[in-house]
């Protein structure tokens, strides 16, 4: 006996085949993310210009007329900044969440609740040529300042 063709099997089979194909269709058509792909991240044009690294935690400060302790997230790096003497001491208060990029050329600090930027370059022409690339890139919302010279200490524990 020879087995038979079944119309019933091909019935369910095609149907169930073509809803899963326009199910996966559905699926991978969708849009995946609502963040706009060209928005541009200002401080990592700022990094790129500054050939710096950037991180991004809490900051904690003291200060003083000599120059500023940034203590990020809990003494995981310690970024001191000498102010150049006789000169305005740098404000900084604390900042909850706050975007840094360190590199030879100084530090820049962004506040990302209030979007406030500290342009913290050191007194050298390399540096200040990188600090005018870095100002174009921010639209006013900074303050700028030479600095005479940056520590940064890494005390993350492994």
């Amino acid at each position: 006996m020879k087995p038979k063709n079944s119309n019933f099997r091909k019935g369910i089979l095609f149907p169930g085949m073509t809803a899963m194909l326009i199910i996966v269709v559905l699926i991978f058509s969708c849009k995946k993310s609502s963040v706009d792909p060209t928005v541009k991240n200002d401080m990592s044009e700022a990094a790129r210009a500054m050939d710096g690294k950037m991180f991004s935690g809490t900051i904690t400060t003291q200060g003083d007329e000599e120059g500023i302790v940034l203590n990020y997230n809990n003494d995981n790096k310690i970024i001191c900044i000498e102010n150049i003497k006789g000169t305005e001491p740098i404000h900084i208060a604390d900042i909850r969440s706050a975007e840094i990029i360190t590199s030879d050329y100084g530090v820049i600090l962004k506040d990302v609740n209030n979007n406030k930027v500290f342009i913290l370059t050191t007194n050298d022409p390399k540096s200040a040529e990188r600090a005018e690339r870095v100002k174009s890139i921010f639209s006013g919302n900074f303050e700028a300042k030479e600095i005479f010279g940056v520590i940064i200490i890494n005390t993350e524990r492994a």
